[in-house]
């Protein structure tokens, strides 16, 4: 799994940025990067690539190696219902971390249409992730808790194992904190996984990375099918098969944190 020109005791684990601007999508990478918050917002207006060494390493299996994760940073999307529901799995990601902003209700629309839009997200090897952010005190937390609960519902019946960070805060949450929540999207790869590499990774053509969140109209994407939803505040018991390995079950991923 390494690659990248890293040497042989490296692994790199692929993860795509997916919100509107200003969902907080950049924010987060930077307090894991840099362990700083920044207050100004400067939307990303063309994607990036930043990599982040995983410090306190505790992937199974894995603990004697060199762990990076390396983050897509898309531009924001600016249209809750994006005619582009694909093109953020152009590049391959084992994790597709679905952020948005939980005190404005657009950003939470756009990736429930994504969710929604896009079956072949729940079909190929890879962790969806939701984190509802900037959710930054206790206050918030206790204020939000009924809407909080009835997005939850929404998003797991979309697909039961998509991993919904409820309460999440880049602002306040340290970089240890957000460490490991990706090292707990990894370690579910792996469970479900193992050493597959994830899909996507095909070369974008002129015409495709020009229509990149272009919300002209195009033709409507067939809705996903649903299934019923899941507690999964932070427990992630793991589905079991008779032989005791964890098993995707076909669908999804049946977790979630508080």
């Amino acid at each position: 799994m390494n690659s990248d020109n890293e040497d042989a005791s490296t692994v790199i684990y692929y993860v795509t940025m997916v919100g509107m601007y200003g969902s907080g999508k950049s924010s987060i990478i930077q307090k894991l990067k840099k362990n700083h918050f920044v207050k100004s917002y400067k939307p990303t207006e063309d994607k990036k690539i930043i990599k982040h060494t995983i410090q306190d390493n505790t992937i199974e299996d894995l603990e004697d190696n060199t762990v990076k994760i390396s983050f897509k940073d898309t531009a924001g999307i600016s249209n809750t219902t994006p005619s582009d529901t694909t093109s953020f799995l152009n590049r391959k990601a084992h994790i597709i971390c679905f952020v948005y902003d939980y005190d404005n209700n657009d950003t939470y629309q756009c990736i429930k249409y994504l969710l929604e839009s896009n079956d072949s997200l729940y079909s190929t090897n890879r962790i969806i992730m939701v984190i509802r952010n900037k959710v930054d005190n206790k206050q918030i937390i206790s204020d939000s808790e009924q809407e909080c609960d009835e997005q939850f519902r929404e998003i797991t019946s979309i697909n039961e194992e998509i991993m919904f960070i409820k309460n999440f805060s880049a602002k306040s949450k340290s970089q240890e904190k957000i460490e490991k929540i990706f090292i707990k999207a990894i370690n579910l790869y792996r469970d479900y996984y193992g050493e597959q590499p994830p899909p996507g990774g095909k070369k974008k053509s002129a015409a495709s990375k020009a229509d990149a969140y272009d919300d002209a109209p195009k033709k409507k994407s067939t809705k996903s099918k649903s299934s019923s939803g899941s507690n999964n505040n932070g427990s992630n018991k793991k589905r079991q098969t008779k032989n005791g390995k964890s098993s995707k079950n076909g669908k999804g991923k049946g977790k979630g944190k508080g």
